[in-house]
């Protein structure tokens, strides 16, 4: 059943995540880390923001102006049969996906991932080329509220399975590695640009999980550690970030190459329904709120 408007706001819940170890066939690490001049990883704390510079301020122009804001997000997934996003340029014509550097977009099209910005003005051609998608399905929007700390996971698989993934690495080499027991999502960090305090920067990470390790402990005198439960391998290789202004949503969609079966673009947004692949769509919408300030007369 379709979310009216895409104006539901959920709150953001957040993760850290841990490596997963893995190899190319040359040696070097699976999946590698990003490049040395990557663009550091964004805050995840959106409270306070300090608009005022302390050192700037002249003699008895008392404390500070800080003021405090809440993020909240609408998520909603909709799943049609394989190529009718991927392979149709019907709903693209509504999505502007020159918010990323053309070499990066094309870098996450070979990968499978497609991405864009919509406007809320928008939703309705796409919901009707979505609804036009014969067996199409849309999920129940999560709604969780949690008060600031890490990254949101997106999009985690069901039932964790033994996976080989492959992705081609920003230099063109492609890459691979079997992951047991895993499943896959979207890792999501945000935070508030202070030169436009209306909108949210998302930062996407793809992410492979073991959910399900055994634990234990580890002796390391003077101390004992537990063993995580939990382990995760970031792609900081296919890492993007669009800043979302009002009225907008960030849109991750598959490229025509998430047909290719090991491919982690296909291992993401695909699945298996009644006997027949679908795809998968997801509708980031976030919203600032203010919700305090300090330092006010």
């Amino acid at each position: 059943m379709w979310v009216s408007a895409l104006t539901r706001h959920l709150w953001m819940p957040l993760l850290l995540a841990w490596l997963l170890a893995g190899c190319a066939e040359d040696g070097s690490p699976l999946f590698g880390p990003p490049p040395q001049d990557a663009t550091p990883a964004a805050t995840t704390q959106p409270t306070p923001v300090n608009l005022f510079d302390p050192a700037a301020a002249g003699p008895g122009s008392g404390p500070p102006r800080v003021i405090a804001f809440e993020i909240r997000l609408e998520i909603v997934c909709t799943s049609v049969r394989l190529g009718e996003v991927s392979g149709s340029a019907k709903l693209w014509n509504h999505i502007d996906e020159e918010v990323l550097d053309a070499d990066w977009a094309a870098h996450l099209r070979r990968n499978g991932l497609r991405v864009g910005l919509g406007a809320l003005s928008s939703w309705a051609p796409i919901r009707a080329v979505l609804e036009a998608s014969p067996g199409v399905r849309t999920r129940e929007p999560q709604r969780l509220r949690v008060p600031g700390g890490a990254p949101l996971r997106v999009g985690v698989d069901r039932v964790p399975r033994n996976q080989s993934l492959f992705l081609y690495r920003p230099d063109g080499r492609l890459v691979g590695a079997d992951f047991l027991q895993s499943v896959n999502a979207f890792s999501v960090d945000f935070a508030i640009p202070l030169t436009a305090l209306d909108s949210v920067s998302l930062r996407v990470t793809p992410e492979v999980i073991q959910p399900n390790l055994p634990g234990g402990w580890d002796l390391t005198e003077p101390q004992i550690k537990p063993r995580p439960t939990e382990a995760a391998r970031r792609l900081g290789e296919l890492t993007f970030e669009i800043v979302v202004p009002p009225e907008h949503f960030l849109l991750i969609g598959p490229s025509p190459e998430v047909t290719r079966e090991l491919l982690i673009g296909h291992a993401l947004l695909t699945e298996q329904i009644d006997g027949e692949r679908f795809e998968s769509v997801y509708f980031l919408t976030p919203e600032v709120t203010q919700t305090a300030r300090t330092g006010l007369p």
